[in-house]
């Protein structure tokens, strides 16, 4: 039934599209349509579920919706694809085609691994806080609060770092390069500040007032500690495990109230993408900003839905550089050995002696150097492709074929062992970071996937561990 409701829903915005010369008829309407029926479908199935938002599979029909069907009406609804490039495709249907059967491809191969019943595990240990843990969480903040406060006043205080991002360069790596692993201390602030909140309230009644208050320093201090050089991400990551983890566990939330936290999630990404684009000018000139657009030729809803949410024209435009850069060179697994080694130390030393390629220079190789002219050194690639295109850079585009199968593989042991993680265990915490690694994992590159793992999970689960006693768990 469910397949039913979603294909007549999906033919009806198709027809009218169709009917009103928003879209062209054409054969990637084929399989963009099963795509995105499929995988409304099994959002509708899982809606069903009184679990459904701690289910890690849900956020991935999420994502597949959104790529498989919604990107490319508005694509071609709005006429707008892949801009700064130097060789722009003739005919965009085709390559449409190409890329909309890859994403059938990976639905209907999840839909089949889906239905192979997962295992279970059960946790041996059980976790529970020692009775010193929030003054170890209140110290480690102190000692947060000061490293970001450092970096501020070395930068020039606020207004220095805003002024920095404004003036980052196009071809490094911006005027932050080099401070990876020191914020990922100085910016943990955030995410103890909700530890301690959930420490301190998951057994007792809280009101929705409360929460909001707390969610309100909770967006002061993801913009504090991270958000004012630009890490859109970082906040609304942060506010994203937040809300998950209040609603998991202190307190539930209505549809009305995540209807209006989506209101709030659009009006923030159009903000911070004025700010990513205009740096200070905005701040200083905000009024000027009111009628900004971000794209001349969609909505800023639009345009964030296309280039923060989605993939689909980065990657479809990806497949046709394979056929147009025959000088390009797969890198066999260099851009994840590079993003790796980024956290190790001594790493750096490493990939510069074996001049290992990073996500970033084989992507600037095979979208500039088309004709074997060296371009990347003046031209910095900052576009995303996310799990499946980055696998086409490594192993070429046939690699999709087993790159959605292991996708669903890391996906479907996380879900393992969300499943195998009660209530009462402290690791219960990140039960509202598995749905936000796989947006990751489907959405960011290997670059941006180790920067999350190692920021929010490794540094939070050593954190954790260090302020835990260990129990045999009596309800195996």
């Amino acid at each position: 039934m469910n397949i039913i409701i979603s294909f007549f829903v999906i033919i009806v915005v198709v027809i009218a599209m169709l009917l009103g010369n928003n879209i062209p008829l054409n054969w990637y309407l084929f399989p963009m349509i099963i795509g995105g029926a499929v995988s409304l479908a099994q959002i509708i199935r899982y809606l069903k579920r009184p679990d459904y938002l701690r289910d890690a599979l849900f956020y991935f029909w999420i994502v597949m919706f959104i790529t498989a069907f919604i990107a490319p009406l508005i694509h071609f609804g709005r006429d707008s694809w892949v801009e700064h490039v130097y060789l722009l495709p003739a005919n965009w249907e085709a390559l449409a085609l190409n890329m909309s059967v890859v994403l059938l491809y990976g639905i209907l191969l999840t839909s089949l691994l889906e239905t192979i019943p997962r295992k279970t595990i059960t946790q041996q240990k059980l976790w529970q806080y020692k009775p010193n843990a929030k003054i170890v969480i209140i110290w480690l903040m102190v000692i947060s609060f000061g490293l970001q406060t450092f970096f501020y006043l070395r930068s020039g205080g606020i207004a220095g770092v805003i002024q920095a991002y404004t003036e980052r360069d196009t071809i490094n790596s911006g005027n932050f390069a080099g401070y990876g692993l020191y914020f990922i201390f100085s910016e943990m602030f955030p995410y103890l500040m909700l530890l301690l909140f959930y420490i301190n309230r998951k057994d007792k009644k809280t009101t929705f007032i409360h929460v909001v208050i707390f969610l309100v320093l909770m967006f002061v201090s993801a913009l504090y500690f991270g958000g004012l050089r630009g890490s859109r991400s970082n906040t609304i990551l942060t506010m994203f495990q937040a809300i998950l983890l209040i609603h998991f566990t202190i307190y539930k939330f209505r549809k009305i109230h995540f209807a209006g936290m989506l209101i709030a999630f659009f009006a923030f990404m159009i903000v911070g993408r004025i700010y990513k684009s205009e740096g200070r000018d905005f701040i200083d000139n905000y009024s000027e900003y009111r009628d900004y657009t971000i794209s001349k030729n969609m909505s800023a809803p639009e345009s964030i839905i296309t280039t923060d949410l989605t993939r689909y024209d980065d990657v479809s435009y990806l497949i046709y550089m394979f056929n147009n850069n025959p000088y390009y060179k797969y890198k066999y697994g260099e851009t994840y050995l590079s993003s790796t080694l980024t956290f190790i130390p001594l790493g750096k030393y490493v990939i510069d002696f074996f001049d290992i390629k990073g996500r970033s220079q084989a992507a600037g190789e095979l979208m500039f150097n088309y004709d074997g002219q060296e371009r990347t050194s003046s031209r910095r690639n900052s576009r995303i492709f996310g799990f499946i295109g980055e696998a086409m850079l490594n192993f070429g585009y046939f690699s999709f074929i087993f790159s959605f199968f292991i996708l669903y593989l890391i996906i479907n042991r996380i879900r393992i062992w969300s499943d195998s993680i009660s209530i009462n265990d402290a690791r219960f915490y990140f039960i509202s970071l598995l749905p936000i690694v796989v947006i990751n994992l489907v959405d960011s590159d290997s670059n941006n996937v180790v920067f999350f793992i190692v920021k929010r999970i490794v540094l939070m689960y050593i954190i954790i561990s260090l302020i835990t006693t260990k129990t045999k768990n009596i309800a195996q």
